[in-house]
């Protein structure tokens, strides 16, 4: 008789945001963070980014900093987002 345990799917560390003089990333996730963490942080940057837009549009328009910081959020998201689907291809273990 086979035991089945029940496991948490888990994201599989990955590097993003690549600086290619360092030969590094800027930043990483790393193995093990439970995906479900990780989905609700990608939604809430995601809302946040949304919200900094919606800003920009019913102000005439969005400071540089802030055109930065979501254009730096996107990049964070999509790292995010990559991860997770590549942690989810893996079938959530590292």
């Amino acid at each position: 008789m086979s035991k089945q345990t029940s496991v948490k799917p888990v994201t599989v560390g990955q590097g993003f945001c690549n600086i290619p003089v360092a030969q590094c990333d800027l930043m990483r996730v790393e193995d093990g963070v439970p995906l479900e963490f990780a989905v609700t942080q990608l939604n809430c940057i995601l809302d946040c980014i949304k919200e900094l837009a919606g800003d920009g549009v019913q102000d005439d328009g969005i400071s540089s900093r802030k055109a930065w910081l979501i254009e730096f959020c996107l990049d964070v998201a999509q790292g995010l987002g990559h991860t997770i689907e590549v942690s989810i291809e893996r079938g959530g273990t590292p």
